[in-house]
């Protein structure tokens, strides 16, 4: 099974090495990138043959026929720098491995980033820095207290 995760990048590139050796280690096979040239960000994954860069096409679909017409990927995820596709399994051909063929769509839960606007802490990728923190008590059950501090 090969797995592709298309990407249309703007101008921001924060946290692109992070986003894409998280992809890599959760099972996706290729990543087909569009959008703003970003070759000097993307060189070590253009080598090891991660990323396919593609600069006539910059929409998810074009990206999306690229990954399964040129490449053979069976399964096209749509990606995005604010969004990762955490399996819930050992990785993602595990979870889609289960899947019968008679289905051609599959809809996942979606788990978006925050946007970084305070500085990363000392140590911390700016990629981590913006996942979000929520807390089962909330804002109003938490006596105001933050997630990290209960």
């Amino acid at each position: 099974m090969k797995i592709a995760l298309t990407l249309v990048l703007g101008e921001s590139k924060d946290g692109l090495g992070d986003f894409l050796r998280f992809h890599r280690d959760a099972g996706v096979d290729v990543v087909v990138v569009g959008g703003a040239s970003a070759a000097e960000a993307l060189e070590p994954y253009l080598r090891a043959g991660f990323v396919r860069l593609v600069e006539r096409g910059v929409s998810q679909s074009e990206l999306a026929c690229v990954a399964a017409n040129e490449l053979g990927a069976e399964w096209v995820i749509p990606g995005a720098l604010e969004e990762v596709w955490w399996p819930r399994g050992e990785s993602l051909k595990d979870v889609l491995a289960v899947i019968p063929p008679r289905y051609g769509v599959v809809q996942g839960l979606l788990r978006t980033f925050v946007g970084a606007t305070e500085q990363s802490e000392a140590g911390s990728s700016v990629f981590a820095s913006r996942t979000v923190r929520t807390s089962l008590l909330g804002p109003d059950g938490s006596d105001g207290a933050s997630p990290t501090e209960l």
